[in-house]
């Protein structure tokens, strides 16, 4: 049996939004994003970790954050490449770009 395991990212606080029961309301005009150094190294643990098991996952990452279509597209094309370099092509790697939790 396949085993999928999901990461939410969180790549920035930065929400144009203002709901009255957000958590992180003090912090949404943060522009602070993580560097896609950061997300090489997130995903490159994870790739040891779930490599070192010696048994087939599913690795999923759904981007969260403050609202995540803020961030320049071509930022998230270039950390998902980087997944295809680290994770490899025959490894099953899902994407959940933009979904919202």
């Amino acid at each position: 049996m396949q085993r999928t395991v999901q990461f939410v990212i969180k790549v920035s606080k930065h929400c144009n939004l203002r709901c009255r029961y957000c958590y992180e309301y003090p912090n949404l005009s943060n522009t602070e994003t993580m560097s896609l150094e950061q997300l090489e190294r997130i995903y490159a643990h994870i790739a040891s970790w779930y490599t070192g098991l010696g048994r087939p996952v599913t690795v999923e990452f759904v981007w969260h954050g403050g609202e995540p279509l803020l961030i320049d597209p071509d930022f998230y094309w270039q950390t998902f490449a980087a997944q295809k370099t680290i994770f490899g092509e025959n490894r099953r790697l899902s994407e959940m770009p933009f979904k919202q939790i």
